[in-house]
Order: C-alpha cells, then sequence, then structure tokens
C-alpha cells in the first residue's frame, strides 16, 4: 500500500508566541545552580539562536501561528491552556479555536462526561 498524500500532520502541542514568551520559566530562577543560566533570557537559550516563541507585542500570536502551521504541513494543531498562567492566554485559546475550529482544537488533560459527573 502507498503512502497517503492528502494526509496532513496534527500537532499535539501548539503554543501561542508571546511577547512575554521569557517569563514562562521564571518559576525555575530559583532553582538554576549555574552562573551561566542566570544570564540568559530563559534556561533553555542554549539550545536556540533565539527566544523561541518570542514576538513583538504588536504581532498577532494566531496569524504567526497559523503561519507557521501552513509553513510545515499541519492540517491541524492542539492547543493547551498553560499559557494563561503567563500571557492570559486563555482568551487567546478561545478566540483562535472560535476564529479557525478547523485548524485548531483545544485540548485538555482530562474530560468530564457530565452525565457521569457528581456535581
Amino acid at each position: 500500500m502507498a503512502m497517503p498524500t492528502d494526509v496532513g500532520a496534527v500537532d499535539l502541542m501548539i503554543g501561542f508566541p508571546s511577547a512575554k514568551a521569557g517569563k514562562r520559566f521564571d518559576f525555575l530562577k530559583p532553582q538554576l545552580r549555574d552562573e551561566e543560566s542566570s544570564t540568559m533570557a530563559t534556561p533553555i537559550a542554549y539550545m536556540f539562536r533565539d527566544n523561541p516563541g518570542q514576538i513583538d507585542a504588536d504581532i498577532d500570536p494566531v496569524a504567526v501561528t497559523l503561519g507557521e502551521m501552513d509553513r510545515h504541513g499541519i492540517a491541524i494543531g492542539l492547543v493547551g491552556l498553560a499559557g494563561a498562567v503567563t500571557d492570559g492566554a486563555n482568551g487567546l485559546t478561545v478566540i483562535a479555536t472560535l476564529a479557525e475550529p478547523d485548524l485548531l482544537s483545544v485540548g485538555s488533560l482530562t474530560e468530564i462526561d457530565s452525565e457521569s459527573d457528581p456535581a
């Protein structure tokens, strides 16, 4: 059987870029022991040439994400709510998934079955 050519990739870990991306790792700073880490923008900066996920505040993070999805052949992406801690991204995630329901879907660690939920 030949490999299908009409199936796009599914990305299960999409996050939106942000002007506040560096703050995502602030919780790690008290645990860092080497001097070099304290001078980097993020504790993972040694792996990258620039700060991944960092954009200017006037750039639309959803447009950037959709552009990257097109560039890499991603047909649909699962976005989480984790960015809400630093970016207030819950609203952005909801807006993006409502605007692009065929491309983006909200992921969750758990799903509640309303019929079996005792609450």
